[in-house]
């Protein structure tokens, strides 16, 4: 909701406060909120740098930095990984320097893996033979990457400890998403499957083609029940904290779980119809926990079976065209009475929650 300092006033002169109160509630609510993060250039400007800094120092790594060597590349990523805590820990605190300070803090731990990744190449972690750049990190699901994300979340949850600054968790999510995905031949191994480093000239066709199978399907799993415990974390955290550290959490959690649960297609329609139905039930959980990721997600799940119906189910009927036509002017018409009535069943759905209901769920979150 927006509103400017004439509608403040004349709202709380409405409610039976002075002018000269409402003056000074609006000039507390202004310093309250002075380095909130919102859109305006300056906060714009500040997230922006952040990010560009953040893909320099992952995605952008190429195998130049090679050239550095195991242990120039350690020394470097080190330097700057320090350099960051450095900065954030010499600022001194104050409003205005908050989001620097938390910035910098979060560079600092998106430095992390690169300095782990230089410290394992140094070492001689990775197999001989095998060329691998912090590159390949972005690109390869490989269980050699499990200590770099295990000593990343850990180094995070230090800093949002000590900084408590809500964008900290984004590399933490982050990491868990790709921890996620890496941590499935790990499992593999421990279950006897043999597919941490699979060769495929040691397998006939048939065992290769088993493995992979099973492999990919272990690793949907891995993201379903995965995202789940993150969706559990971040509901968790909703309840603990005032600033909202859960977001980034909600993100990656629903993402993945999301993500794994897509890829889960059992090719019956009755697996088909369950999808229809979780998606349905992430529509009514972004109201629940007003968080609209859950609402993304389901949308597009949702118009995923509705599109499996009418170009798969209904392709060699004479229904085909009357259903495409059904389901397009149905999302139109469904579009406008929620742009209409939208607040007030949102409203109604939450006044029609049991006392228990409510309790469990977490308010509004002040965005710090």
């Amino acid at each position: 909701m927006k509103i400017n300092q004439s509608e403040f006033k004349r709202a709380s002169l409405d409610v039976g406060l002075s002018e000269s109160t409402a003056t000074a509630l609006w000039a507390k609510l202004e310093e309250k909120i002075a380095d909130t993060p919102r859109f305006n250039l300056v906060h714009v400007l500040y997230y922006f740098g952040a990010l560009l800094a953040i893909l320099a120092m992952s995605f952008f790594i190429n195998q130049a930095w090679d050239t550095f060597g195991s242990l120039g590349l350690l020394i470097v990523s080190t330097s700057y990984m320090v350099g960051f805590f450095v900065i954030a820990l010499s600022l001194k605190p104050s409003p205005e320097k908050r989001i620097p300070i938390g910035l910098f803090a979060t560079l600092g731990v998106a430095t992390v893996p690169l300095v782990i990744f230089a410290l394992q190449k140094w070492g001689g972690f990775f197999e001989e033979g095998r060329t691998l750049s912090y590159h390949d990190f972005h690109v390869w699901i490989r269980s050699q990457w499990f200590y770099m994300e295990i000593i990343t979340i850990i180094v995070g949850l230090f800093a949002v400890r000590y900084f408590k600054f809500p964008f900290i968790v984004m590399p933490i999510a982050f990491t868990l998403w790709y921890l996620s995905m890496d941590i499935a031949p790990i499992i593999a191994d421990s279950l006897g499957y043999g597919l941490n480093n699979i060769n495929p000239d040691q397998f006939n066709s048939s065992e290769w083609n088993e493995s992979i199978t099973s492999l990919f399907h272990l690793r949907k799993l891995t993201s379903l029940f995965f995202g789940l415990a993150m969706i559990a974390l971040a509901y968790r955290i909703d309840f603990r904290t005032r600033q909202d550290f859960s977001f980034w959490l909600y993100l990656f959690g629903t993402i993945t779980f999301w993500g794994g649960l897509t890829l889960l297609d059992s090719g019956s329609e009755l697996g088909k119809f369950f999808y229809f139905l979780v998606n349905l039930l992430l529509i009514g959980l972004s109201v629940f926990l007003n968080r609209r990721i859950f609402v993304v997600c389901g949308a597009i799940g949702t118009f995923s079976y509705l599109s499996h119906l009418a170009f798969k189910v209904f392709e060699d009927s004479i229904l085909f065209m009357p259903m495409l036509l059904l389901m397009g002017v149905s999302i139109i018409w469904f579009a406008s009475i929620v742009h209409k009535n939208g607040k007030r069943w949102e409203a109604a759905f939450i006044n029609a929650m049991p006392p228990w209901m409510q309790k469990i769920r977490p308010l509004h979150r002040i965005d710090l």
